[in-house]
């Protein structure tokens, strides 16, 4: 599945993808390896074209 547009959603605690398709998917919080916290937010997510646009990245303001 080509992902398109990846975009945080504090409010819900997660991700809201959209593929290729236009099917709106999400994806939480609670099943990443680093959880973003209060003291640790998201600094940025993208799309990861080294996957080929199937992946995103986040990056915490920790640097994890």
């Amino acid at each position: 599945m080509k992902i398109k547009k990846v975009e945080a959603n504090n409010r819900k605690k997660c991700f809201e993808i959209v593929s290729a398709a236009g099917r709106l998917l999400e994806y939480p919080y609670s099943r990443l390896r680093n959880k973003p916290s209060a003291d640790d937010r998201i600094a940025k997510v993208h799309v990861d074209p080294e996957v080929g646009g199937e992946g995103f990245t986040c990056t915490l303001e920790s640097g994890n």
